[in-house]
């Protein structure tokens, strides 16, 4: 399985906090997916993807949650818990 570091996601709408990412990438290698094509990846264990913190090196990756009534869709997971520090990422321009 191979990993790919996060460096940008792209939602509907830039000032959105609450929307669904629709594509995440990486800027500096020049690629970028759906987030449903990630989501299939995680899933089918193909890929992993995570993000990383530049000044402590800390590395984060992103899972799949699965709510009732709602489609699967990307977080992070990390010290035990998800949370939305995916949405921190800038946009993608790629």
């Amino acid at each position: 399985m191979a990993n790919y570091r996060v460096t940008c996601i792209t939602i509907p709408h830039a000032n959105a906090l609450h929307e669904h990412i629709t594509h995440i990438g990486n800027g500096p290698d020049g690629w970028k997916i759906t987030a449903e094509e990630a989501i299939s990846s995680i899933t089918a264990k193909r890929h992993a993807f995570y993000i990383q913190d530049d000044l402590t090196g800390k590395t984060s990756y992103l899972a799949v949650v699965e709510e009732e009534g709602k489609a699967p869709h990307l977080r992070i997971h990390a010290d035990g818990c998800y949370n939305d520090n995916l949405l921190e990422l800038g946009q993608c321009y790629i």
